[in-house]
C-alpha cells in the first residue's frame, strides 16, 4: 500500500498545479521500480495514461508479492 500511497502522491505533482515539486518522485518510482519499470518507459513513450495504469496495478501488485515473499521466506529461515 505504500507504493500506491507514493504513486499517488507523485501523481498529485503532475495534476495539481501547486504540488508540481511532488512530481520529481515519478522519477524515484521508475527507479526503485525496476521489473516494472521495464515495461513502464516503453509503454510511456507510446501510450502514457496506460504506463501510469501499468505503474499503479502492477507496481504496487509487485511489492505485494516481494513483501510476501520475504514474510514466508524469514518465517522459514527462523523455524
Amino acid at each position: 500500500m505504500v507504493h500506491l500511497a507514493i504513486y499517488l502522491i507523485a501523481m498529485s505533482g503532475y495534476v495539481v498545479t501547486q504540488l508540481q515539486f511532488l512530481g520529481i518522485l515519478w522519477s524515484i518510482l521508475t527507479i526503485v521500480d525496476f521489473p516494472v519499470s521495464a515495461v513502464t518507459v516503453p509503454l510511456a513513450y507510446f501510450n502514457g495514461p496506460l504506463a501510469f495504469l501499468w505503474t499503479a496495478v502492477v507496481g504496487t501488485a509487485w511489492w505485494y508479492f516481494l513483501s510476501k515473499g520475504i514474510a514466508i521466506l524469514s518465517k522459514k529461515l527462523s523455524s
